[in-house]
């Protein structure tokens, strides 16, 4: 209910109070008045005017006067009784009612003080109700008493007193209402718009001084808390700007910072989104920053891919670790694999909950096949990519581990080629290098997946025939069987093709093969008894007219 109701109400209620005030009191207010206005005629008409005659005041219609002394002994007979047998000589006669004579007299006595006024009561007289003024007749000790009928009063009575009063007080109550509206209401709205106004966020209000008093300063201290309120706002906008510049500057070092690392930097949300992707992500995807943002890691890689990541990417998010592994990812297009070593930490709010994490992963690729040349080079010869004598005997120990379990037989054949030295002689290194490359293939094409061919040095090389019978004697025959497919696929003539001081070369070179072949069996023998019977097999083959396998035995 706004303050304008309830001013409303109360003024309505207030008229209805008066209302019912006046209706209640009306005949006390009238005889009030009755009585006040007789004084006044009284005093106007008769105490003020000595020229009139005793019998013209008394002749008046409606008013009957008489003289009475001190003792109540009445002065002239114009005066009718109430008695027909008797003459009006006392106030006993007149005033035949129960207690009026005795006011009379009391207000007799009353006049004899000079302070008082003409004194009135309501007496009755001839059986009807009439005012009686009493007032002392000047240098005389008479009091005049003077009769005024009631009806000579129903002027006053008929006057239509309150309607006049219920209009006299609506009327004030308009203006009172109407000052209310001026002084207090209008100001209050105009004070409620302003605030409305500041409520929604226009603080550049401005309000003028409204209304008087209280109000006035009320609507000045507003002013000055609007005003106070639009201050602080600018400062604080003017900070918040200024801030926000810095942070966008920072930003913007921060992304060219890790724009020019040579690393690739990302954000993912819980749901596995990205929300952010530094240069080097944005080329390695083939995307744009606006590309990649919102979208998982299924739209850059394969399948396969795809669920290690996410893998990987759940512990950091649900789990909270922080790790550091080797990714192997593949494009969607099968493009070849690259490797990263990604380290990803989780992101944290400060009540510790996870809302991301963070990646940093290097292209370990080329460094990674970089680590597998030094390691082929460590284990192979550079001429023939076979292994060498270290990755040899790395083959050699596996390989007496596990004949001791499975109890087979296993057997090692040096080759050395004959005639190998002529060519090296006659036409050089280069067609030397050609045939020792050729011989090697032609050594991988003999053994079986689980035999090993190496390169001793020179023209020799070596072969591990591994998982043979478990019969010593069956295993020698097997080994002798392979060893005499290697001699014939050896034997066989080698078309050479190689450059000699710039000029294409070819020559056809035949070249045959010394193998000397030893069966060691699943007991223990050492690598150096292994190799050293193998080498006296090979070199028995070599005396004994080359081009030839011959087997270790113990009598040889």
């Amino acid at each position: 209910m706004t303050l304008k109701s309830k001013l409303f109400i109360f003024m309505s209620a207030l008229f209805i109070l008066f209302s019912t005030f006046v209706w209640m009191y009306s005949s006390f207010l009238f005889d009030s008045i009755n009585e006040t206005w007789a004084k006044h005629f009284i005093a106007k008409e008769h105490l003020n005017d000595e020229s009139k005659s005793l019998a013209s005041f008394m002749s008046q219609e409606g008013v009957h006067t008489f003289f009475s002394d001190a003792s109540g002994v009445i002065q002239n007979l114009h005066v009718k009784t109430n008695d027909k047998n008797t003459s009006v000589e006392t106030l006993g006669t007149i005033f035949t009612k129960s207690g009026d004579k005795e006011a009379v007299i009391k207000a007799m006595q009353a006049m004899l003080d000079p302070t008082k006024d003409v004194q009135t009561l309501w007496v009755d007289y001839h059986d009807a109700r009439h005012l009686l003024c009493v007032d002392l007749v000047p240098d005389r000790t008479w009091f005049r008493l003077t009769l005024i009928d009631a009806k000579e009063l129903v002027l006053l009575r008929d006057f239509t007193i309150f309607p006049m009063l219920s209009a006299l007080f609506l009327a004030a109550l308009f203006a009172v209402g109407l000052e209310l509206h001026v002084l207090i209401l209008s100001p209050l709205a105009q004070l409620k718009e302003a605030m409305h106004h500041v409520q929604n966020g226009n603080y550049a209000t401005k309000l003028h001084l409204v209304g008087t008093a209280e109000i006035a300063d009320l609507s000045r201290q507003f002013s000055d808390m609007v005003a106070y309120v639009n201050a602080n706002n600018r400062s604080l906008e003017a900070k918040i700007h200024e801030r926000t510049q810095a942070i966008r500057e920072n930003e913007n070092k921060l992304a060219t910072i890790l724009d020019t690392v040579e690393a690739y930097i990302y954000i993912k949300d819980e749901t596995y989104r990205y929300r952010y992707a530094n240069r080097k992500t944005c080329e390695y995807f083939g995307r744009s920053l606006e590309e990649i943002i919102g979208r998982d890691d299924s739209a850059f890689f394969e399948e396969k891919t795809f669920q290690a990541i996410r893998r990987a990417d759940a512990e950091v998010i649900e789990m909270g670790h922080k790790i550091t592994l080797e990714e192997h990812n593949t494009t969607p297009q099968g493009d070849t694999d690259r490797i990263f070593l990604s380290t990803k930490i989780p992101l944290c709010k400060e009540d510790g909950s996870i809302y991301a994490l963070c990646g940093i992963s290097t292209d370990i690729t080329a460094q990674k096949q970089n680590e597998a040349m030094i390691k082929n080079l460590a284990f192979h010869d550079m001429l023939t990519k076979l292994p060498n004598r270290r990755l040899f005997d790395e083959r050699l120990n596996l390989v007496l581990s596990l004949s001791k379990r499975s109890l087979r037989c296993n057997a090692l054949a040096v080759i050395d080629l004959d005639n190998f030295k002529t060519l090296n002689d006659q036409k050089g290194h280069q067609a030397g290098d050609v045939l020792l490359i050729q011989a090697a293939s032609r050594l991988q094409a003999c053994v079986r997946e689980i035999d090993t061919v190496a390169r001793f040095g020179g023209d020799e090389f070596l072969v591990l025939l591994s998982q043979l019978e478990g019969n010593r004697e069956a295993a020698c025959f097997e080994a002798q069987k392979i060893a005499s497919h290697i001699l014939e696929t050896l034997a066989k003539p080698y078309v050479i093709e190689y450059d000699n001081e710039g000029i294409a070369q070819t020559v056809t070179h035949h070249c045959t093969a010394s193998i000397g072949v030893y069966v060691f069996g699943y007991e223990k023998e050492d690598k150096m008894t292994i190799f050293s019977r193998a080498d006296t097999a090979m070199y028995e083959a070599k005396q004994t007219g080359r081009n030839r396998v011959v087997c270790y035995k113990e009598t040889v």
